[in-house]
């Protein structure tokens, strides 16, 4: 069993090393790095995998551009030592994703080494209290159980066998033997856990069938492998059904096998497919590339035509290695030879960069005429306008595009600038304003009830105080209206408490655009009060005249007199509360 078990093993990791690697030779850098993003948060199996063979392609396309753009740099006339290669956004990011990548593996090396040290350690352990349990001669339904322990530790713990575990697991599995085949162990429990055995076993079976139902080689054979290791992990069966169970789960796998040769003669098909298709866009290519033309929107719909091509181009698939640098050359080096051609073309627009010049130069003047302006936020938005008109005009000379654009990056600068350290003061004094605020609430809830014109200096000193930044106006907002209700629930006298009531609310509208418009209706609410309790006194004046007669006068007279008496006492009260609110200063 343990021969056949090698012999399997062997074959499925010859199955592994001969399973076809990803080939990313013919991508373009908008592949690779798109390829990268895909395997970016994939499981580290796939990583280590296809990790180098991307970042491989990758650096023979940059090595290729670089020395295409010294070619071109020397053949405008530049000097060796003058070249300075610009890195585009594709190849930055990619470079970012890579230092990521190379910091995720290096971590997960290091935790793989220490795990593999914790988990040989365990199986030591295992080993060595399996060894105490055989010495000891003891066998019980505590040892067994001790036993099944150790055996699901070492499956935990045993996940893949490489050689340097191999006489260990030999000890492990010579310890189990006897255990199980030399002692007097319960033939009741033994059969139990071979039946159990075989049930796991049977599972196994059928999830290796199920794998003739999958479509990815790749899953297949890691699904294959995985399942061969947890059947090693199985103990013994019945021996009536210990042959026939391994026959079933060999054919099985060898059906699995078959498989994933049928899927693999697909793919190569797919492969020749792509082939062919990638050679009719060839062909396509080579008759829009070979073209001079004498307009720029020629070049440019031509561009387009180009472009559309690429973009079906990367849309196809692998194929065949032997030929996929073969067509990758062939096709790049016509799309380059265009785009080679496109740039002597505009590279002859001098006249045109030379009025581009000129408006770059009068976009300077217009900035730097604002630089010092101080309506900071009409003039941003003038500025920001000039620096939109700034992208629209083509292209100057190399030789004097670094000092325009550093001309009028500089003026755009100097006035954003004093501008932040306008807001930063401003900011400042809003930190200032909060500190205060909260130093007045600290005040305010130290005071007795008795403290009354304490309280109303203090809500005025509150409405006095400016701005706060944005992110602490609610809080203190809140904790200022939380004190001020708390001392006002605090006073006893009504009268007192009416008027201290009517200086935080008249205080809060201190800053409101709508405060005048708010104290009239206040103002305007307590006049109609006042109006309507005359009223009410000149009509109960009225009423006791007209009963002056009656037998009763004296008694409706006295009730009257009583009535009158609150509403000049409501009047009093109005208008002290009038005074208040006419004399409280916005």
């Amino acid at each position: 069993m343990e021969e056949i078990n090698k012999s399997i093993e062997e074959e499925l990791l010859l199955e592994q090393q001969q399973e076809e690697e990803n080939d990313y030779t013919s991508f373009s850098k908008d592949q690779l790095l798109k390829a990268l993003k895909e395997i970016r948060s994939a499981e580290m199996k796939l990583v280590k995998a296809q990790f180098p063979l991307i970042k491989a392609a990758h650096e023979q396309v940059f090595s290729e551009e670089k020395q295409e753009a010294l070619a071109r740099f020397k053949a405008e006339g530049g000097v060796v030592q003058d070249f300075e290669y610009r890195v585009d956004e594709v190849s930055k990011e990619f470079e970012k994703i890579t230092e990521e990548l190379e910091q995720k593996l290096k971590a997960f090396y290091g935790q793989q080494k220490e795990l593999q040290k914790q988990l040989q350690k365990k199986k030591e352990q295992v080993v060595e209290q399996l060894r105490d349990i055989v010495n000891s001669n003891e066998i019980s339904s505590q040892t067994y159980k001790q036993v099944k322990e150790l055996q699901q530790t070492w499956k935990e713990a045993n996940e893949e066998i490489n050689a340097n575990d191999r006489e260990l697991w030999r000890n492990y599995k010579a310890l189990l033997d006897i255990f199980y085949n030399n002692r007097s162990l319960s033939f009741e429990l033994l059969d139990l856990d071979r039946k159990k055995n075989f049930s796991v076993k049977e599972n196994l079976v059928k999830q290796t069938s199920d794998l003739l139902n999958e479509d990815s080689i790749r899953e297949v054979i890691a699904k294959l492998n995985q399942y061969h290791q947890e059947w090693k992990m199985v103990g013994p069966v019945p021996e009536e059904v210990r042959e026939s169970i391994w026959e079933i789960f060999k054919s099985v796998t060898q059906k699995v096998y078959d498989h994933r040769d049928a899927l693999q003669v697909a793919y190569d098909q797919e492969k020749e497919a792509n082939l062919a298709k990638r050679l009719a866009i060839i062909e396509k290519l080579n008759t829009l590339s070979d073209s001079d033309f004498t307009r720029i929107s020629e070049w440019n719909d031509r561009t387009k035509e180009i472009t559309a091509i690429q973009e079906e181009w990367n849309t196809i698939g692998a194929v065949p290695r032997e030929k996929s640098k073969e067509v990758a050359n062939q096709f790049w080096g016509i799309v380059k030879a265009f785009f080679n051609r496109k740039g002597e073309y505009f590279n002859s627009l001098d006249e045109q960069r030379s009025a581009n010049m000129k408006l770059k130069e009068q976009l300077c003047e217009r900035v730097e005429a604002l630089k010092e302006e101080e309506n900071f936020k009409d003039t941003a938005d003038k500025i920001k306008r000039l620096q939109a008109d700034w992208k629209k005009v083509g292209p100057v000379s190399k030789k004097h595009s670094d000092a325009i654009y550093n001309r009028f990056r500089a003026a755009c600068d100097f006035f954003f600038e004093r501008r932040k350290s306008f807001f930063d003061e401003k900011d400042q004094e809003y930190v200032a304003n909060a500190k205060a605020k909260e130093d007045l609430v600290a005040k305010l809830k130290a005071l007795n009830p008795t403290e009354v014109d304490a309280f109303k200096e203090l809500v005025l000193e509150w409405d006095k105080i400016g701005f706060v930044p944005r992110e602490d106006k609610d809080k203190l907002a809140k904790a200022y209206k939380d004190v001020t209700e708390a001392f006002l629930a605090s006073v006893t006298d009504g009268d007192e408490k009416e008027n201290l009531e009517i200086t935080v609310e008249l205080g809060a509208l201190k800053g409101n655009p709508q405060a005048g418009i708010l104290i009239r209706k206040k103002q305007d609410k307590v006049r109609a009060q006042m109006a309507s309790l005359k009223d009410e006194i000149n009509t109960l004046k009225t009423n006791i005249e007209f009963f002056a007669n009656s037998k009763n006068a004296d008694g409706l007279r006295a009730e009257v007199d009583k009535k009158v008496a609150v509403a000049e006492n409501e009047i009093k009260d109005l208008k002290r509360k009038l005074q208040l609110i006419n004399s409280f200063e916005f």
